[in-house]
């Protein structure tokens, strides 16, 4: 589950967003805490707890006519549990996402590449491991996207946190994880 929105950006093309596409199950077999809540409780209470099941991601796309490869950009409003290997691609790997550039904030990069003690437990280790860096689009702070869509940097859940802002028929919306 995650926002799709396709929108114009500052040169008038038409551009495909996905927000916070998060790979559930990459995350519940490589985040540490995921894993420490299945060993305590075990597999099926614990997949149950944390995640609710929903089509995969190339399957709701393709409800909407649309692929992997239709998506410009992918953003998340952090990195906690995000394997972006798999969504981007790596030299052994293809991508779900074969031709999105990631929209994120480079103090969130900065921090999921030196993470805080205390921060290890919500990452996928090597998560960012291989990504090249011409898929990585490192933000100093907010940016417009295009006429009434930005990011925002909004620290606090993680430094890198970020907000997506959309100026839309139905009002303005901001949508985050946290």
């Amino acid at each position: 589950r995650a926002p799709l929105v396709q929108y114009r950006d500052w040169n008038g093309d038409t551009r495909l967003l996905l927000f916070n596409p998060t790979d559930v199950e990459r995350a519940r077999d490589l985040v540490p805490y995921f894993q420490t809540l299945q060993r305590v409780y075990g597999r099926r209470f614990s997949v149950k707890l944390m995640s609710h099941a929903y089509p995969p991601m190339e399957e709701t796309l393709a409800a909407w006519g649309l692929s992997g490869h239709d998506i410009d950009y992918i953003s998340h409003d952090h990195l906690h549990v995000q394997d972006l290997r798999r969504q981007l691609g790596t030299p052994e790997e293809s991508g779900q996402f074969p031709r999105a550039l990631l929209l994120v904030q480079e103090s969130e990069w900065r921090n999921h590449r030196h993470l805080h003690p205390l921060q290890w437990q919500w990452f996928v280790e090597d998560g960012l491991q291989g990504v090249a860096e011409d898929r990585q689009c490192l933000l100093p702070g907010d940016v417009s996207l295009g006429p009434g869509i930005a990011l925002i940097h909004t620290p606090g859940h993680t430094e890198g946190n970020q907000t997506l802002v959309l100026n839309t028929a139905a009002g303005v919306w901001a949508i985050s994880e946290n």
